[in-house]
């Protein structure tokens, strides 16, 4: 578990991190790729870049706002 702290730069990548829990944690510069994330727990996380075509996410919790960085992988403009 890495809750209510600051993970700037760690690398996460190839790791299974399924059912953990990142809740109200900075994950600034941090890298996910190849990672199994499946039931992760990432409410209240902040500040990660994870590509939904690199890392296995299904299940995984986000808060409706913070999962908008989902997106970004997708290479899509959101207007309002």
């Amino acid at each position: 578990m890495l809750e209510e702290c600051k993970a700037h730069s760690v690398d996460f990548r190839e790791g299974d991190f399924s059912n953990s829990s990142f809740t109200y944690t900075d994950l600034t510069n941090s890298l996910f790729s190849n990672t199994n994330l499946t039931s992760a727990d990432f409410a209240e996380a902040t500040n990660y870049a994870i590509d939904v075509y690199r890392n296995e996410i299904k299940h995984a919790k986000f808060s409706r706002f913070e999962a908008t960085r989902l997106l970004d992988s997708l290479e899509i403009e959101l207007v309002d």
